[in-house]
């Protein structure tokens, strides 16, 4: 389990099966005071980790206790601690939509643009979840919008991908570059098209995005309306 661990990129220190004793059974069931009693005894602290790379810091986001988080932060655990999937406590919260927890960490310092193991950051999550507060919170911390992830996309494209209306908007407005294109070429005016999103390609269109750009395969967001036979 460690060697996979260490493979996918989890960074925090593991604790043999310290996932069954007091500390985290009281931590997966809410239980503040008893984790804020067990917590720094027999030398597990906030940073210890169970075999899948999680610390306390993001089991208690997971769950979403809010309480457990604010007991974690003031111990001032590693913000930038991995699990498996590459995420750190930011990116978990925004995983999951966690919008004041995200907040919270923003608040004491999580770095707005680190990625997990996809490419994605927090602002992608938060994108894809259409939580417009917790992108202007990231935004507002710094978060970049043009980052792309390992298939290229920025926020903008996944805004567009999960058919985000009101988000395509309020990032347009923030300066995301309408025409920034994925590995594959494809803008977000593309990908509208593609996925039959009606009202992001109408919006897109009046915040004039191109519908010229071709992709690898040569072909552009009016052409592939043309061949679904649809009109917008």
């Amino acid at each position: 389990m460690d060697a996979l661990r260490q493979q996918k990129g989890a960074t925090c220190p593991l604790t043999t099966t310290h996932d069954f004793t007091p500390l985290w059974q009281a931590a997966a069931h809410g239980n503040k005071d008893g984790a804020e009693l067990f917590l720094n005894k027999n030398g597990v602290g906030p940073d210890s980790c169970d075999g899948y790379g999680r610390a306390l810091l993001h089991l208690a986001i997971e769950k979403g206790y809010e309480e457990l988080v604010e007991l974690l932060l003031r111990m001032s655990p590693d913000l930038e601690s991995k699990d498996l999937f590459g995420r750190t406590p930011l990116l978990q919260a925004a995983f999951h939509g966690e919008a004041n927890i995200v907040l919270k960490l923003l608040n004491v310092g999580a770095n707005p643009n680190t990625a997990d193991n996809k490419g994605l950051t927090p602002l992608s999550w938060a994108v894809m979840n259409g939580n417009y507060k917790m992108v202007e919170n990231l935004y507002e911390k710094g978060a970049r919008l043009e980052s792309r992830d390992h298939k290229g996309r920025t926020a903008l494209l996944w805004a567009a991908i999960h058919g985000k209306v009101y988000v395509v908007q309020k990032l347009k407005e923030m300066g995301a570059n309408l025409e920034s294109e994925d590995n594959d070429g494809r803008t977000a005016l593309w990908w509208a098209v593609f996925l039959g999103k009606v009202d992001i390609v109408q919006k897109l269109q009046e915040m004039g995005a191109d519908p010229g750009p071709r992709d690898k395969l040569c072909g552009t967001p009016l052409s592939y309306a043309v061949e679904k036979g649809t009109r917008w």
